[in-house]
């Protein structure tokens, strides 16, 4: 399956976990994501026990979304500028559908067994439905 990713270029790693990872090199616009993150709704942010992952062992494990739009149901636009503007980009990852554990906003995926595909700006501005860009070939052949 495809799997669609919010990640830093540079580590890596995804926006909820990025800025412990930077601040340890005195970078202080990874504290403001921080201090931004803190105030999200937990309602439209749910900790993955309470979004159905229960007895997942995450290590080894990346979050990502099943589509396009449920990345933009959690992350919203302001969101999304803020991210790129910390430098965050979308990922989109081809994953064994055996290797990805669905919660009902979320999904967890095993990370060694998931093949980058494609990278996108955060300000993409494609229809809240579209789950890719029309023409774009998503498999990374």
């Amino acid at each position: 399956m495809i799997v669609w990713r919010v990640e830093h270029p540079e580590s890596g790693r995804g926006p909820h976990h990025h800025a412990t990872y930077l601040e340890t090199d005195n970078n202080p616009s990874y504290g403001l994501w921080s201090d931004y993150e803190s105030g999200l709704d937990a309602q439209h942010h749910p900790l993955p026990h309470q979004d159905g992952l229960r007895n997942v062992d995450y290590d080894g494990m990346l979050f990502g979304f099943a589509s396009l739009w449920k990345l933009k149901e959690w992350f919203n636009e302001n969101d999304r500028a803020i991210m790129y503007d910390f430098g965050f980009h979308i990922v989109t990852f081809l994953v064994p559908d055996d290797k990805v554990k669905k919660g009902w906003m979320q999904l967890v995926f095993d990370e060694h067994s998931a093949l980058r595909s494609r990278t996108y700006s955060l300000l993409l501005d494609w229809e809240e439905d579209d789950e890719r860009p029309e023409g774009e070939d998503l498999s990374g052949a």
